[in-house]
Parts: structure tokens; sequence; C-alpha cells
């Protein structure tokens, strides 16, 4: 009875261990090195993430940039929808570092981080990359090995 009782101990520790490890990733060196240290522990510690919806303006003449009117949402990000998307946002494995693709990046949704400054995470479903804006550096990662996961987190999100 005891080493069953141990067992049942051992079993529902190693599940919650599981729960924890998918629960919040921690960023690994590549993202750090590529994005900075300051902005990954601007989303580690963020305790609001403002969603916003981007829209496409339509253009008034062919030589005229595309831009975009940008949509505050004004109710608070759910807690579990907030762990979801620095989930997603947050881990190495939800990257492709190496690729840099040749299509437009067209902006669906984006998140506003505020700590010591302002920090921008626009996302491309089409394109499945991320544009992380840090003042006035910008980073753009191929996030293909998340995509249908940052689209569904995402847009939950913007409801």
């Amino acid at each position: 009875m005891k080493y069953v009782t141990m067992i049942i101990f051992c079993v529902a520790g190693a599940m919650l261990l599981t729960f924890d490890r998918e629960s919040h990733q921690a960023p690994t060196d590549h993202l750090q090195e590529t994005i900075g240290t300051d902005f990954v522990y601007a989303i580690e510690s963020a305790e609001t993430i403002t969603a916003l919806k981007i829209l496409p303006k339509q253009p008034q003449t062919k030589a005229e940039k595309q831009q975009y009117d940008i949509i505050p949402q004004e109710s608070e990000m759910d807690p579990a929808v907030m762990r979801a998307v620095k989930s997603c946002l947050l881990s190495d494995e939800h990257y492709y570092f190496d690729i840099t693709k040749k299509c437009d990046f067209i902006p669906e949704i984006g998140f506003l981080i505020k700590g010591d400054k302002e920090y921008l995470i626009y996302a491309s479903f089409c394109s499945k990359q991320i544009k992380f804006i840090d003042g006035r550096r910008k980073f753009l990662i191929d996030c293909d090995p998340m995509a249908e996961k940052m689209e569904v987190s995402f847009q939950r999100a913007i409801r």
C-alpha cells in the first residue's frame, strides 16, 4: 500500500510538471539574441497586454504606400488568453530564425506592451511572420511552426 501511494504521488507530480511547462515556456537563447533581453523581459513580466485590431486602409493612388487603421481593444485581455499569447511568443520552438521570406508582411493583429518603454508586436497570418518593434529597431521572424496556434490564440485576444 505504501508503494502504491508513492507511485500515485510520483505520477501526480510528473503531471503537474508537464502542465506547468506547457502553460509557460521559458524563452530560449535564440529569441533573446534576436529581439533582446529587454523585449523578452517586457513580454514575460507584462501585467496587461493591449490587443490591437489592424485593418487596411484603401490607398488613394497607386503610388501611395499601404497604411492601416490600428484599433486598440477597450477591454482587458483575459488572463488565460494573455498566458496563451505569451506562450506563443516566448518559445524558440515556434520560430525559424534562419529563414527570410520574400513575401509582403501584412499585419492583421498586434499587441502593445507597456513597460519602461512601449513595445509593439504585429502578426501576419497570411505570411506566417511576427514583427517585433522596439522603438526604432524591427525584427521580423518566421513563425511557421506555430502559425495555427498563433492564429487561434491571437484571434481570441481580439474578441
